[in-house]
């Protein structure tokens, strides 16, 4: 099981038809992030964008073995300068990239990406491992947001050849798609379940959902010595267990209505019913995200929204967070 299996709180389960509505409703719902064509539905060709900028992320243990420990995804950023080149963001939850955050014991990063080329007939692994020990983790200002991001070496990504590549930019948010989030909003998430992570590839697994609760305070999570933590947390009605957190959480468009998906959060935790199943999750904005990368040093990182004016945010210099190294790359995003 996973290390990040680390918040589990009590409520009242969900009754299973009210699941499998929500469930199907959003199967319905997917929009279409890439054009059309006759090969791929619009919901397959949602679902292979994101699926493909999932990476998993594990950490060696005490014998030196690799275990699952969570999800990251990609985000690219162009260039202002030069548009056909982009910054490669490896995005995860803070407790991940971070364990003392939470007071978890530190280990050895390492994150699995999916090679371009693979035949599961004749080779023993289709996985490219790039190890995150010396990578240079960067966090939103604000201390309560479960998120981080590094910024990878452009080298280093292409001696993958990899098949993974970055969420576009224009998957984030207008001001105002995301004024127009509110409770019941459908999404989707796609990362590593516990026991089934793939041998030879990594096989991302689709969770949907739908916003339940957008908070006015900050949640109390397990902290330290036993003091409980306080995040700034949406909470997502979905089965998103341990082994997720890191994960890209998708808004998607209501029943009936056109519109375009968007990114709308990283996940963070879990939480346990009665039962000791999970139907509930956390998830840590991704404005606070955006805050941060606005911060990259250069001005070079081109952060606009296509359709709209920039996200609103409040820009405050930090002294806390580490600055990641800069490494652009010519990494094609999905289009």
């Amino acid at each position: 099981m996973p290390r990040d299996e680390w918040g589990t709180r009590q409520y009242s389960k969900i009754p299973d038809m009210t699941k499998r509505v929500l469930y199907l409703a959003t199967l319905l719902c997917v929009m279409t992030i890439l054009p059309q064509s006759s090969a791929q539905t619009p919901l397959a060709k949602n679902l292979d964008v994101i699926r493909k900028s999932v990476v998993f992320i594990y950490y060696r243990d005490a014998q030196g073995v690799e275990q699952p420990e969570g999800t990251g995804f990609l985000l690219a950023i162009p260039l202002k300068r030069d548009p056909a080149r982009s910054y490669l963001v490896l995005v995860t939850a803070r407790h991940i990239a971070d364990p003392a955050w939470l007071c978890l014991p530190a280990h050895e990063l390492i994150a699995h990406f999916n090679k371009k080329q693979f035949d599961p007939a004749k080779d023993e692994s289709g996985i490219a491992e790039l190890p995150l020990s010396h990578q240079q983790w960067g966090f939103p200002d604000d201390d309560s947001v479960d998120i981080a991001f590094t910024i990878l070496d452009a080298t280093a990504y292409e001696a993958l050849s990899s098949e993974n590549g970055g969420l576009s930019i224009s998957q984030l948010p207008s001001a105002s798609e995301a004024k127009s989030v509110e409770i019941g909003s459908a999404v989707v998430s796609a990362g590593l379940l516990p026991g089934v992570p793939g041998a030879k590839r990594n096989y991302p697994i689709f969770k949907f959902g739908n916003v339940s609760s957008i908070p006015l305070e900050k949640i109390p999570v397990p902290g330290c010595a036993g003091t409980p933590r306080l995040v700034t947390e949406w909470l997502i009605a979905a089965s998103l267990v341990g082994g997720n957190s890191g994960s890209p959480i998708v808004r998607t468009a209501p029943l009936g209505e056109t519109g375009r998906p968007f990114l709308l959060g990283v996940q963070s935790i879990s939480f346990r019913d009665q039962t000791g199943e999970f139907d509930v999750a956390g998830m840590a904005p991704i404005r606070y995200l955006v805050e941060r990368l606005r911060e990259i040093p250069g001005g070079n990182a081109d952060l606009s929204i296509p359709g709209d004016v920039e996200v609103e945010v409040d820009v405050k210099p930090t002294t806390t967070s580490a600055q990641p190294q800069i490494t652009p790359t010519t990494v094609p995003t999905p289009h």
